[in-house]
């Protein structure tokens, strides 16, 4: 999903889902779901590109009202509404795994 630019920004419990392999019988593939607050980001700083709503807009971080998904498992960028780069799904990931553990 990185390699192709875009962010989940929503990982948690309820979007993976987890198969087993047919011919082993183990859970190997793990599949993402609900791409509904996914977005483009640019590649040279990691930063999210602007919707077509704020190109040209003038708002900065601080007051923009950004769509977070769930904030239990969201990273600290995401919680104070910065921009964010592959490191905050990562982030996200990590905060999941700890929960399922």
């Amino acid at each position: 999903m990185h390699d192709g630019g875009y962010l989940h920004c929503d990982l948690k419990p309820e979007n993976l889902l987890v198969g087993d392999h047919l011919e082993t019988g183990l859970l190997a593939k793990v599949n993402l779901i609900d791409f509904g607050l996914c977005r483009l980001f640019e590649d040279l700083n990691e930063s999210l590109l602007l919707s077509s709503s704020q190109l040209g807009s003038d708002i900065s971080d601080a007051e923009a009202e950004p769509e977070t998904g769930n904030l239990a498992f969201a990273s600290p960028n995401q919680v104070i509404g910065k921009s964010l780069g592959r490191r905050d799904d990562l982030i996200s990931m990590c905060i999941l795994l700890v929960f399922l553990h």
